[in-house]
C-alpha cells in the first residue's frame, strides 16, 4: 500500500462493499426470502459481511484517532472519540424512532409489522420502553451494531495508548477478554426480549467482549499504516488462504445444494457440532470464524487494485462514497429495509419482489454515495490527519 498521507480509497471500497452485503442479507433475513443469500458471504463462507465491516473501520480508526493520540495526547483523544460515540448513539436513536414512526403508521393501515423485527413492544408500549431505548437495551432488528460501535469507540483511545506504551501487556488484555468471551458467553451486554419481556445476555448478535478483538486488530493495523509500515502477502500465505476459502465455500454450496438429500446428513451434523463448540458462532465471534474472515482478507489485500485506479470507474467512485458516509447510509438502509413492508402489502410476495427491493435499496446507496463522492471533485483531496474517515462513518 502507498506510503502517501492521503486517504486511501481501498479501505472505503472494501468497506462499502460489506455494507452493501450487510444491507443484502437483512433484506433476505426481513423478507423471509433465500434469493440472494446463498451467494452473499453468509451463504458462501463460515463468516459474513459484518466482520469485514467492523475490521475495516478498526482500520480506519486506528489511522485516525492515533494520529490524534500522538499529536494532542489522550485526554484530547478520548474527548474526540466519545463526541463520535454520542453521535452514533443519537444517529441510533433517531433511526429507531424513523423507524418506529414508520411502524406506527405500518399499524394503523393494518400492515402488522414482523414478529422477529422486536418492534411491538415499542409500538403497544413506548412509553415504559423508552429507558430500555436510552440505555440501548432495547434494539430492534439490525440496530445493534450501532450499540456495539459506541462501545467499541468509547474503548478504543485506552487500547491506542497501550498499544503504544504497553504494546505485549495490551494484546495480552484483548486476547484474555476474547477468551473470557469463549468460556463465559451470558457475560454481555444485555439487550430486551419483547417477547418475555425481561432482560438478557445471551439474545444479542455480537457479544461485545468478543467483538472488541476483531475491532482493536483493525486498529492495530491501522496504528501501523498511520506510522508508514506497509505489509506485503508471501505467495504461500495467498494459497493457503484460497484453498481455505474454497474448501470453505465448496462445503456450503453443497450443503445448498443437498440440504434436503438424505445421504448427505453428515453437513448438518458437523455444522451442529461446530456450533455447540462456539466456533462457528457469530456472538462469540468463534475461532472458524475468524480463520474464513482472514483468509478472505489475506485475498482481499493482495488482489485489491490500487487507490488511484478506484477513483477512476464510476462503480468504484460509488462504492468508495458508500464507505465514506457509512454512518448516514447504514440508517438510510435500515430505514428502508422496514418500508419493505409497504412493498409487500401492495405487492405479492414473490423473488421479483425482493429482487426489485434489492436493487432499488442496493441501487439508492449506491446512488447516494456516488452523488456524495463527487460532491468534494475539485477541491484538494483532505489528508487523514483531519480525522475525515471518523467522522463521516458508522466504523464499525
Amino acid at each position: 500500500m502507498s506510503a502517501s498521507n492521503t486517504r486511501d480509497l481501498r479501505f472505503d471500497a472494501i468497506r462499502g462493499f460489506a455494507l452493501l452485503l450487510i444491507t443484502i442479507d437483512h433484506i433476505e433475513w426481513f423478507t423471509g426470502s433465500n434469493l440472494l443469500r446463498d451467494y452473499t458471504l453468509h451463504g458462501l463462507s463460515f463468516c459474513d459481511a459484518a466482520e469485514v465491516f467492523v475490521f475495516i473501520s478498526g482500520i480506519v480508526c486506528g489511522i485516525a484517532y492515533s494520529r490524534v493520540l500522538l499529536k494532542t495526547g489522550f485526554w484530547a483523544c478520548q474527548r474526540k472519540a466519545t463526541r463520535r460515540a454520542i453521535q452514533l448513539y443519537l444517529a441510533n436513536l433517531l433511526t429507531l424512532w424513523a423507524v418506529f414512526f414508520l411502524a406506527t403508521i405500518l399499524a394503523e393501515f393494518g400492515i402488522v409489522e414482523k414478529s422477529h423485527l422486536h418492534l411491538r413492544a415499542l409500538i403497544e408500549f413506548p412509553l415504559r420502553m423508552l429507558p430500555h431505548v436510552a440505555l440501548q437495551f432495547y434494539q430492534p432488528f439490525a440496530f445493534d451494531v450501532l450499540t456495539l460501535y459506541c462501545h467499541l469507540l468509547l474503548v478504543l483511545p485506552i487500547f491506542l495508548i497501550g498499544l503504544v506504551k504497553r504494546p505485549t501487556l495490551t494484546w495480552i488484555i484483548v486476547i484474555g477478554i476474547y477468551l473470557f468471551a469463549q468460556a463465559f458467553p451470558a457475560v454481555n451486554y444485555p439487550i430486551y426480549i419483547s417477547r418475555l419481556e425481561e432482560l438478557s445476555t445471551r439474545a444479542r448478535p455480537f457479544n461485545h467482549f468478543a467483538w472488541f478483538m476483531l475491532f482493536f486488530m483493525g486498529s492495530a493495523f491501522g496504528y501501523a499504516y498511520s506510522q508508514g509500515r506497509r505489509f506485503s502477502i508471501p505467495n504461500w500465505m495467498l494459497a493457503t488462504a484460497l484453498t481455505i476459502t474454497v474448501l470453505i465455500a465448496e462445503f456450503n454450496i453443497t450443503g445448498h445444494a443437498y440440504a434436503n438429500d438424505p445421504f448427505f446428513p453428515w453437513r448438518e451434523d458437523i455444522m451442529n457440532q461446530l456450533q455447540d463448540l462456539g466456533l462457528l458462532s457469530k456472538p462469540r465471534l468463534g475461532a472458524i470464524r475468524l480463520l474464513a474472515f482472514f483468509s478472505l482478507i489475506v485475498i482481499a489485500v493482495r488482489l485489491m487494485p490500487s487507490s488511484v485506479s478506484l477513483s477512476r470507474h464510476e462503480l468504484s467512485k460509488a462504492l468508495v462514497g458508500v464507505g465514506q458516509n457509512t454512518l448516514f447510509l447504514f440508517c438510510l438502509s435500515l430505514v428502508l429495509v422496514f418500508a419493505t413492508d409497504i412493498v409487500f402489502a401492495l405487492l405479492p410476495e414473490s423473488s421479483w419482489t425482493v429482487g426489485g427491493c434489492h436493487l432499488a435499496i442496493c441501487g439508492t446507496l449506491l446512488a447516494v454515495g456516488y452523488y456524495l463522492f463527487r460532491v468534494p471533485a475539485g477541491k484538494p483531496e483532505q489528508n487523514l490527519t483531519e480525522d475525515t474517515s471518523a467522522g463521516n462513518d458508522i466504523d464499525g
